[in-house]
């Protein structure tokens, strides 16, 4: 799983073996009836001339055949060896972390959740959907209803008292948060009050603790 993007892979992983199988069992029956073709040209033109001349012929051809189908998989795997640079991290040139971080730009905020926050931490998600396979604390996924459950506790309430106990009887200690789309939905809010209120809750019931690659981290103030 780790040199690989689509883990739905595995779903089709199991067809391969038949697959394969087929295809050689295919390749064959092509081959024999080339040489069966070839038997009955060589009876034809000149055998003593050219002994097993046509034999020679299909069996090249049936290899051509192969190296022209093989050769985009070939070349698909050589592509996937530039972009995944799997060597890189079987030869320790880079570490675990430094490699997950080339693909996952999320990483680093998680690495810094687990090892700087509390085991009792709870983590809401904002733009990261369910991304959550490395966060080793609890963490509430972004259906899409994070920004808008801040915005409607803002604005019945723009003091931020409300959405502060929200958070408290929910457990919620941090935020992490995928910080181009929530500046760019703040921006793009209508109500300009709303957004100066949200903006003010940030500063004075959140503390940034950590921003790498567009990811941030926020502690909540909850005393």
């Amino acid at each position: 799983m780790l040199f690989t993007t689509v883990f739905r892979i595995r779903y089709f992983a199991v067809a391969i073996p038949p697959l394969v199988i087929l295809s050689i069992y295919g390749i064959d029956t092509i081959r024999l009836k080339l040489l069966c073709v070839s038997d009955k040209i060589d009876k034809r033109l000149q055998p003593a001339r050219y002994p097993g001349g046509s034999k020679w012929f299909a069996n090249i051809f049936i290899l051509l055949c192969v190296l022209y189908t093989l050769s985009s998989t070939i070349l698909y795997l050589h592509k996937q060896f530039q972009e995944v640079r799997p060597l890189d991290y079987i030869t320790g040139k880079l570490s675990r972390d430094e490699y997950i971080s080339l693909y996952r730009y999320e990483y680093p905020a998680f690495k810094f959740i687990n090892e700087h926050t509390l085991e009792n931490s709870k983590v809401l998600f904002f733009y990261l959907g369910g991304r959550g396979y490395y966060c080793d604390r609890e963490y509430i996924p972004d259906n899409g209803n994070s920004f808008p459950m801040l915005h409607h506790f803002i604005e019945i309430d723009p003091s931020g008292t409300q959405l502060m106990s929200f958070l408290k009887e929910n457990g919620i200690t941090h935020f992490l948060i995928f910080n181009h789309y929530f500046m760019q939905h703040m921006g793009q809010n209508q109500n300009r009050e709303n957004s100066y209120q949200l903006q003010k809750f940030m500063l004075n019931y959140t503390k940034k603790v950590f921003d790498q690659n567009g990811f941030a981290v926020f502690k909540i103030a909850l005393s």
